[in-house]
């Protein structure tokens, strides 16, 4: 499983066009350039970075606060697919619930307040 969440990682670093810029820096986390990548001002990086970590099912849980915060971006898409990919967090999700029900209650877009109510609902099936 850890294989396959730095395989998805590194493939985003990739994708993003990191890989260029990185070069062969010993101390790059992929992580922390994903996480980066998810603020990055060009719209098409930020989705990339998106998708990556709703790919990494379950998502890490460091990726939580930042998809939160991701309810609030400019670009609906990437607003959309984070409400999708906090329905991916598994178990975790659990400590989560109540601050996502206040948000999905009172969210300016309707995709994201239906899409958060899904993403709930997963967490809370989950075990």
């Amino acid at each position: 499983m850890i294989f396959v969440r730095h395989r998805i990682l590194i493939a985003a670093v990739v994708a993003t066009g990191l890989a260029g810029t990185l070069g062969c820096q010993k101390n790059v986390d992929p992580q922390q350039e994903l996480l980066a990548q998810l603020q990055h001002p060009e719209p098409g990086r930020r989705l990339i970075a998106g998708t990556s970590i709703r790919e990494m099912r379950p998502v890490p849980e460091p990726f939580i606060r930042p998809l939160m915060e991701a309810l609030n971006d400019q670009d609906a898409s990437l607003r959309c697919l984070a409400a999708e990919s906090l329905g991916e967090v598994g178990p975790i999700g659990h400590n989560y619930v109540n601050e996502l029900v206040k948000i999905a209650n009172n969210h300016f877009d309707h995709q994201v307040r239906e899409k958060l109510q899904q993403s709930i609902q997963k967490i809370s099936d989950s075990k």
